[in-house]
């Protein structure tokens, strides 16, 4: 959480849940999910270095869990 030194100010580490709805393009209900996204930029335990990545988890329905190779940050805009 936070940033580090070697990085610019506005780059940061965090952690990030959020209630998603997934609308499919050809029409219908959609779905609710939760999407959640960990960067462990900063002051995280080592150990949080191998959970850094997004996971998406649909209510009643599966769990995307693959980590995508390369890192993920949160840019402050403000």
């Amino acid at each position: 959480m936070g940033t580090q030194a070697d990085l610019p100010p506005n780059f940061e580490g965090g952690r990030a849940k959020l209630k998603v709805h997934l609308a499919p393009s050809g029409g219908g209900e959609g779905f609710f999910a939760t999407l959640r996204i960990i960067c462990a930029v900063g002051d995280f335990p080592e150990s949080a270095h191998d959970q850094e990545g997004v996971e998406l988890s649909v209510k009643h329905g599966p769990k995307f869990k693959e980590q995508v190779s390369g890192f993920t940050l949160f840019i402050r805009t403000e």
